[in-house]
């Protein structure tokens, strides 16, 4: 088993698990807005990753396995592997 690695002060997380904690918070759509941009992202509807957390955020839907098949199916990288 590969040692963890402690991440560095300066590193952020990928957008996906920042999205991924949205969403394991039950964030409102706003809520994860704000979050996302403290982590130094933003929401941008041109990726479908994006457009698709946006619609299950704006839903109030945060079961992120659901979430993760509808990412499946579109071919995109799941909130969480």
């Amino acid at each position: 088993m590969p040692a963890l690695k402690r991440a560095e002060a300066n590193e952020l997380p990928p957008k996906n698990v920042v999205l991924a904690l949205a969403f394991a918070l039950e964030l409102s759509f706003e809520e994860a807005k704000s979050f996302l941009d403290l982590a130094g992202y933003t929401l941008m509807c041109s990726d479908a990753l994006e457009t698709i957390a946006e619609y299950y955020l704006k839903k109030k839907v945060y079961d992120v396995l659901r979430i993760n098949r509808a990412l499946f199916g579109k071919e995109q990288r799941l909130l969480v592997g």
